[in-house]
Formats: structure tokens, sequence, C-alpha cells
């Protein structure tokens, strides 16, 4: 892929963090959630409890690049910058109407922090990832 080692660490890495990724998706926590903030979801989402799904779409987006698919989009410019521009984002910019939790201690749904952190920590890795081939 790269002859800069550190870009071929980071991309191990993340690699060896998605084999690593047993864990199920969180979904009591995620209902649980949804019941304990039905206000939030109503007042600042307009209903839609589709927190779940969101979460989903927004992991796997990541999951599929640390499988390995991040080494193909670095081959083409547009790709780069399409995925760059994504992971800048963290859920709650993809998903604003979710924005209301980030002002609540969520440590109670260990799950879900544990499946947050570890995408959050994913992506973090896929943006230093982009910059250092950028920076080649």
């Amino acid at each position: 892929m790269s002859r800069d080692p550190e870009l071929n660490t980071l991309v191990d890495t993340l690699y060896k963090m998605w084999l690593e990724d047993t864990t199920p998706f969180p979904y009591a926590d995620v209902r649980a959630i949804q019941q304990d903030f039905e206000r939030g979801f109503i007042r600042f989402a307009r209903g839609d409890f589709s927190l779940g799904p969101d979460l989903n779409y927004y992991w796997m987006f990541i999951a599929g690049l640390a499988s390995g698919e991040i080494r193909n989009r670095l081959k083409d410019s547009h790709e780069l910058r399409k995925v760059q521009h994504w992971l800048t984002k963290s859920f709650y910019d993809w998903y604003p109407k979710y924005r209301f939790l980030q002002f609540f201690d969520l440590s109670k749904y260990r799950d879900f922090q544990h499946e947050y952190r570890k995408y959050e920590s994913m992506r973090t890795i896929l943006l230093k990832v982009v910059q250092v081939y950028k920076n080649e």
C-alpha cells in the first residue's frame, strides 16, 4: 500500500481492531436509552426512535473502512476527499437530532459506551491514516 511505515502500522492496527470486534450490537442499551430519554427523542428527534439503525449505519461505515476498504479508497483522490469529509464528522454531526444525548452521562449503558468509544477510536485512526497518506 505505502512505503510509509507509520501508515502501514495504522492500517494494520485498524484491521486488527476490526478482526477482534466480536461484540454484538448493543440493542438492549439502545432501547434503554430511547426509553430513558423519550422526551428528548420526542422534542429533538421529532419522535424518531431510530437510534439503533442510525448507529448501525454510522458504525458500519467505519467498520467497512477499518476492514481494509481504506486501502482502496486512498488510491482515488475523489474517494479520499469523500472519506475524509465523512470521517471528520462524529455520530452527532451525522445525526444532529441525537445531539441532545451528548449532554448526558451515558456511562450506565456500558455496552453502548464500549461500542461508541471503540468506533470513535477507529474513526480517529482512520482520519490519521488519511492525513498521513496525504502528507506522503
